[in-house]
């Protein structure tokens, strides 16, 4: 692990700060915070965060955890990688969501299912007024129907998926 800065002010003054430190020692003076800070051209608390970051001990994630134990802090860290039951169980939720939508679709007609297709599914959605424009509708006809399709939508997928808690956080 290294110790170092973000800033360029963080690392000037980790490369700076013990050196000044030994300076001001040589010449019989106590090196405070306020002192270092104004030879440094740097704020006090910034010499306070940096001193405190300097005199923590490092910490290795290989050593043991106790004298007899074979267990090291590693063995202790969440792993953030998703398992295989999770992969499993999240591909099928796709595939039953796939399957449900599909379903849905069959319920609409005409405008609801092309908005519905080439709005709301689309990886490339048309705009409110391409839609409109192509089929002779305003624009906030569009937008209406689809809030409608919206509306149905969440219904439909609350009454299928029950089971879940909130199946339809994004759709309004």
């Amino acid at each position: 692990m290294v110790k170092i800065g973000t800033t360029q002010a963080q690392r000037k003054l980790f490369f700076n700060l013990q050196k000044e430190k030994e300076r001001l020692e040589a010449e019989g003076i106590a090196p405070g915070p306020k002192l270092l800070a104004q030879r440094l051209n740097v704020k006090e608390d910034e010499v306070i965060e940096m001193e405190q970051r300097l005199s923590h001990r490092d910490l290795s994630t290989d050593v043991p955890m106790g004298e007899d134990e074979e267990g090291t802090l590693l063995n202790f860290l969440p792993d953030e990688k998703e398992t295989p039951e999770e992969r499993v169980a999240e591909a099928e939720y796709r595939q039953a969501l796939s399957e449900k939508m599909e379903q849905f679709a069959d319920t609409l007609k005409d405008k609801e299912l092309i908005i519905f297709r080439e709005r709301l599914l689309s990886e490339e959605p048309l705009t409110l007024r391409e839609i409109g424009e192509r089929y002779g509708i305003s624009r906030e006809r569009v937008r209406q129907i689809e809030e409608r399709v919206k509306r149905k939508l969440k219904a439909y997928l609350n009454k299928e998926f029950k089971d879940l808690k909130d199946p339809v956080a994004g759709v309004e």
